[in-house]
């Protein structure tokens, strides 16, 4: 009974320390604490709120699914390794809806995979989505120091976030095709109804490794290991000191960028290695495909 006490009190208020189960909620006096799954289970988030995460293993059973909220931060302890393990026979992960200001930074999660069914049809091309971090609308989102790995369908999907998206820092690996019916791939990142003018996707100092897919290939469920779905010119994205190796996809390996608008795309520093593509069987990150659709290549890139 204490713990929901304290939960329910920090909501309202500025900061909240998530400790692992095997601690005692009363050992952080510097903030009030809960464990990670009685913060996801809690009343909706409050605007303005910081959630400190702190070190050891933390195991989520649910999805955790914050929205319509501003100004909000989730951040592992500083100098410390922090993880969020989520249960490996049920589908849980983290959702943001409609949130401006959000920053996530210094945390890994592991074998999750949170469900969003998208019977309303957001756009032609978007299926059911199944993602360990899953972003839609909003502004202004910032991943640093994040680590995603073994995820079950898609790592992180980013559909239609406005403003500047910064992602750097981050490893995402091993992302799987656990459903036929889901995309699948490391990061994804859909922008079909841009309507703002100077928005930003940059991608930085970052590793996207080992994506999978199923035999069993539909044609309407694109994969990759970063996977760029471009819906308006308002858009620019920034890619640099990338390293994409040894991913699969339906559409592409590495890389698959769909245009619906020709969008300033400029890539730098970023090493392409041991693609696959199951569909056309080859890489779409060859010279000659960034060429045709004016993406533009800068210092160093390697496409081995």
């Amino acid at each position: 009974m204490l713990v929901f006490l304290i939960l329910n009190f920090s909501m309202t208020c500025c900061s909240l320390c998530i400790v692992p189960v095997s601690s005692s909620i009363h050992k952080h006096t510097s903030c009030d604490s809960a464990t990670i799954n009685h913060f996801c289970e809690s009343s909706a988030t409050s605007n303005n709120t910081t959630v400190n995460i702190l070190s050891g293993t933390h195991t989520l059973n649910t999805t955790c699914e914050v929205k319509n909220v501003n100004n909000i931060t989730l951040r592992g302890e500083s100098q410390s390794r922090v993880v969020i393990k989520c249960s490996p026979n049920q589908e849980s992960g983290f959702r943001f809806f409609n949130v401006t200001m959000l920053e996530l930074s210094g945390i890994e999660l592991s074998d999750c995979g949170a469900s969003w069914s998208t019977a309303q049809q957001l756009d032609h091309l978007t299926p059911n989505i199944l993602s360990a971090l899953l972003f839609v609308n909003g502004s202004n989102l910032t991943l640093n120091n994040m680590t995603v790995s073994n995820a079950k369908a898609a790592g992180i999907y980013i559909y239609n976030v406005g403003g500047r998206v910064l992602v750097d820092s981050c490893v995402v690996v091993n992302a799987s095709s656990y459903r036929s019916d889901v995309m699948s791939g490391n990061v994804i990142v859909h922008d079909h109804l841009a309507t703002q003018d100077n928005q930003l996707f940059s991608i930085a100092n970052s590793l996207i490794f080992s994506s999978g897919y199923r035999n069993d290939c539909n044609q309407n469920l694109y994969s990759s290991g970063l996977s760029l779905f471009i819906g308006s010119a308002k858009l620019t994205i920034d890619i640099v000191h990338l390293n994409l190796t040894r991913n699969k996809g339906c559409m592409g390996g590495n890389m698959a960028v769909l245009f619906f608008d020709f969008a300033p795309v400029t890539i730098s520093d970023t090493i392409f290695s041991d693609g696959e593509d199951a569909k056309y069987l080859i890489d779409l990150a060859e010279k000659k495909v960034f060429e045709k659709f004016g993406i533009v290549l800068k210092e160093e890139v390697q496409i081995l």
